[in-house]
């Protein structure tokens, strides 16, 4: 799955990075490098915004999900998928997701705790 993130990528890129071809916010936007663009004025505002989003989330589900992104990029897929079952293990047994889901019951915000 994950291992599939270079197979979208590199057509939408378009050999950019054989040609080092400059290319600007919007055109990157278009072909799905970057997920969001704001004016130069906003842009502290817009990357505070995705850091505290990035930040609300349980830290061991992000480390993971980097370690992912990462790892499994150069993978197969089957070896990509076998790593993401790992990491779910992680997560499922994680103090962090026992306290998600008692938190989701009491109808309040998680405190995690990164394990």
């Amino acid at each position: 799955m994950l291992a599939s993130i270079a197979a979208v990528l590199e057509p939408a890129a378009g050999g950019l990075h054989e040609a080092a071809e400059r290319i600007d916010a919007a055109r990157a936007y278009d072909i799905g490098l970057v997920t969001e663009i704001a004016p130069e004025d906003e842009l502290e505002a817009a990357v505070a915004k995705v850091a505290a989003t990035i930040a609300s989330n349980g830290p061991l589900a992000v480390q993971l999900v980097k370690m992912l992104a990462t790892e499994a990029a150069d993978m197969k897929t089957a070896q990509a998928f076998r790593l993401s079952e790992l990491a779910w293990g992680v997560l499922r047994d994680s103090e962090d997701r026992r306290e998600e889901r008692i938190a989701f019951r009491e109808k309040r915000k998680p405190v995690y705790v990164g394990r």
